[in-house]
């Protein structure tokens, strides 16, 4: 993305991802509203997380704690350089927590991350603090979902 790519799929490469990333760049301009009552996590791929992390004796619960744990000072970084008008941090901080919730499927969070980077590279101030306004909101019920996710170690 420094060198002036577009977009990235992080490997391994997982379908759902590489869906997203094609509807993106393939919908012609045409801006489409989230769904409010899709889930904050993509079902399908957190239970291949799970499956992937059971194989390879690995906690996903550390997982979740460590993302939970980390989240809240990113977005207050991201919260803090959206309100000085410096959209340089604000992408750089949205790709980096967008990483990380593609880590978990949290696809919902990761496609406002999107459109915050979005909104950073155009240099909308406005729509850019309104957006950060929403993945804070989403933050909040993918942290509950994680949370549950959490206390349900197996399905």
């Amino acid at each position: 993305l420094e060198a002036g790519m577009d977009d990235y799929i992080s490997k391994p490469v997982n379908p759902a991802a590489l869906e997203a990333v094609i509807e993106r760049w393939t919908r012609e301009g045409v801006e489409r509203p989230l769904d409010h009552r899709e889930l904050p996590i993509d079902r399908e791929s957190f239970d291949q997380l799970r499956a992937s992390a059971e194989r390879q004796g690995e906690s996903l619960a550390e997982r979740i704690d460590a993302f939970l744990g980390q989240v809240p000072e990113l977005l207050r970084a991201i919260e803090a350089a959206a309100q000085g008008g410096d959209v340089e941090a604000v992408g750089r901080r949205a790709r980096e927590l967008e990483q990380r919730c593609e880590d978990l499927a949290a696809r919902r969070m990761v496609r406002l991350l999107f459109e915050v980077g979005m909104l950073a590279r155009m240099g909308d101030l406005e729509a850019l603090q309104a957006a950060v306004g929403g993945v804070t909101t989403e933050f909040e019920r993918l942290s509950e979902a994680l949370g549950r996710e959490r206390a349900e170690p197996q399905r």
